[in-house]
């Protein structure tokens, strides 16, 4: 449950590709693209590595590191 924030946020991500590059060019991140891919694949392999228990340490890192740069890049005043 603790990683349904990020996998539910990367799938939507993924299915709904076109909406999250606009998402990304909104924000200001530039390439959007590029932005958006890499989202993807945070927030998805992340969530999987806790999930299955393997390298779970990793996971959360990454997905620590993730929201501290969104705090700063995006919601920033």
């Amino acid at each position: 449950m603790l990683t349904l924030p990020f996998w539910t946020s990367g799938f939507v991500k993924m299915f709904a590709f076109n909406e999250g590059v606009a998402e990304m060019a909104h924000t200001g991140l530039e390439p959007p693209i590029i932005f958006n891919i890499l989202t993807i694949a945070t927030q998805l392999i992340g969530s999987a590595l806790i999930i299955t228990g393997g390298r779970s340490w990793i996971g959360a890192g990454s997905l620590g590191i993730f929201t501290a740069l969104t705090i700063l890049l995006v919601h920033r005043s």
